[in-house]
């Protein structure tokens, strides 16, 4: 708990236009002692509290700054209530009412304006309405200059996806360049300081950067990768030879994470690779190597038992929404059933394309049967 007696002492004076010297002569202490107090060094005598109070004509809860502690923790439990409205089934616009009860009752808390922002785009989110999304941005641009470091960078990007998605992309990017590059970035920043210094945590800070830098470069990979599917000119830029070695070196950039964290590579390891065989298997589909194909088909079988045996049920199905038609356009959130890698490798089996030319095959019906099994 944050008592703060000493800043709310020295406004206390400073709005009354006295001196510490005079505030002194009056509690019959030194100026010092009250010196000390607005600097926090410590804290009046629980007995001094009553006389301040009056004499400053607020209360001993004012004084304390009691209300602002109060007003904290109602912040503090709406946001405990969104995530979990968020993540059990129910209404995804009460999380909006919520905050614009907040935002109401809090005209002037940032923090509470930048939630209710939040809320009002993950509403647009589940109901494919963008007037809540626009709604959301003038908030974020009326307060953006209140705010600082990730949340500033936070609500920059919600602005900049706004504009991309009602169709003004020069306005997006015009707002993106006022983004710190990557090679000025914190964590850059940071790395050059602590090495200039000679200083030991320098190699703390390689450590983290180069797994949270490998986890872009893994995620760029996987980006360029759906955005090929979709461009008509995407060949241009990069070959479907070239997304295939981009790939199997991504499931290389995979292992430098559990290099430094092997139970990730325990929980996740092998899954990732699944993952990426679906997309090589979609390359080699299109360049039509059924022995690669077949490859693919073959180790994702191998990967899905694997990682059922060790990690059982391992997918949610992530949290869903849609919204009631009766007329009030409620947002209901639902759960879809667990489900383990063995469920998940059948239903790309069962539905990817990319194994249409080799479906009818022996070999890779044999697969998908071996997959059908309760066990290995």
């Amino acid at each position: 708990m944050d008592i703060s007696v000493s800043v709310k002492l020295k406004q206390l004076r400073r709005d009354r236009d006295i001196t510490q010297e005079e505030l002194a002569k009056f509690l019959g202490v030194s100026f010092q002692t009250v010196s000390k107090w607005e600097r926090g060094d410590c804290y009046p005598d629980i007995t001094m509290l009553p006389l301040l109070a009056g004499y400053f004509n607020v209360t001993v809860d004012d004084l304390l700054g009691m209300d602002k502690i109060r007003d904290e923790a109602r912040i503090a439990e709406a946001q405990n209530r969104q995530f979990e409205m968020y993540t059990t089934p129910g209404k995804a616009d009460d999380v909006v009412v919520m905050w614009r009860e907040m935002a109401r009752d809090f005209p002037h808390n940032i923090s509470v304006q930048f939630h209710l922002a939040q809320a009002l785009f993950q509403y647009a989110v589940f109901t494919k309405k963008n007037e809540s999304q626009y709604e959301g941005v003038e908030i974020l641009e009326r307060i953006i200059g209140s705010l600082d470091g990730d949340e500033r960078h936070h609500a920059i990007s919600l602005i900049c996806n706004a504009y991309a998605q009602a169709g003004d992309t020069q306005k997006a990017l015009d707002r993106a360049n006022s983004l710190t590059s990557i090679t000025n970035c914190r964590e850059v920043v940071i790395e050059n300081i602590l090495l200039t210094a000679n200083d030991e945590r320098a190699i703390t800070q390689l450590r983290d950067d180069l797994i949270r830098f490998n986890m872009m470069f893994r995620n760029a990979i996987g980006q360029l990768f759906s955005w090929s599917r979709s461009l008509k000119n995407a060949k241009d830029v990069v070959s479907t030879e070239q997304l295939i070695a981009l790939i199997k070196k991504r499931m290389q950039a995979d292992e430098i994470g559990w290099i430094f964290y092997p139970e990730a590579a325990h929980r996740d390891g092998d899954w990732s690779s699944a993952m990426s065989y679906t997309n090589l298997a979609e390359l080699y589909a299109e360049l039509g190597d059924t022995e690669e194909l077949f490859d693919c088909a073959e180790k994702i079988v191998t990967i899905a038992f694997a990682a059922e045996k060790a990690l059982g049920a391992i997918f949610s199905g992530g949290v869903g929404a849609h919204v009631e038609p009766d007329g009030e356009n409620r947002v209901v959130i639902e759960s879809s059933p667990p489900r383990t890698a063995r469920d998940v490798a059948l239903e790309w089996f069962e539905e990817g394309e990319y194994f249409n030319t080799i479906r009818d095959t022996p070999r890779f019906r044999a697969a998908w049967e071996r997959l059908k099994t309760s066990a290995e």
